[in-house]
């Protein structure tokens, strides 16, 4: 059985000014196998469009993660890898784990963010605006939901159910143990 839990976040007006959130999806389900590190998985827009240049600007280190580069020159031109245990981010991204994400990114061309973390695996997909937008909990904005947004938000869904499936049934049928 397979469980997420969606938000979609946008910005608001608060006491302070505007608040800028994250907009996109963000999805947060558990994962096949308790990890002992993080591994965070993120978009890599400074060398897909500076190309090597963009590769020296990368932070080398993230939050306590160090980054790491994968033999898989596809999934390094699409993402750039964090993780605190190096070997860790190698079980968890076997070759067919990268080469599945890779076309599930290219197909639906969304930037996403994956990180694993103890139990779970944290899902962000960034579109810029949010899904399902322009509804907001304060009513609707002046501008009309469109099917294009309804589109979007379901494509975005569906990216996400995607990348867990195939998460899943990858580390079930080759378990980390």
């Amino acid at each position: 059985m397979m469980h997420l839990d969606i938000n979609t976040l946008a910005h608001h007006d608060d006491d302070h000014g505007r608040n800028e959130e994250f907009l996109g999806l963000f999805a947060v389900t558990p994962f096949t196998k308790k990890l002992h590190g993080t591994t965070q998985v993120t978009f890599d827009l400074a060398e897909k469009h500076l190309g090597f240049a963009g590769k020296g600007i990368q932070q080398r280190s993230k939050q306590g993660l160090k980054r790491i580069t994968l033999d898989n020159t596809a999934f390094e031109k699409e993402f750039v890898v964090y993780a605190s245990d190096p070997i860790e981010a190698n079980f968890i991204l076997t070759h067919t784990v990268m080469e599945q994400l890779t076309q599930l990114v290219r197909s639906y061309r969304a930037y996403v963010t994956l990180t694993f973390d103890k139990d779970r695996l944290y899902i962000a997909i960034l579109n810029g605006y949010g899904f399902f937008q322009p509804i907001t909990e304060l009513g609707f904005s002046k501008r009309e939901l469109s099917f294009k947004d309804v589109e979007r938000g379901i494509d975005a869904l569906e990216l996400a159910y995607k990348i867990v499936e195939r998460l899943r049934h990858h580390h079930l049928l080759n378990p980390l143990s």
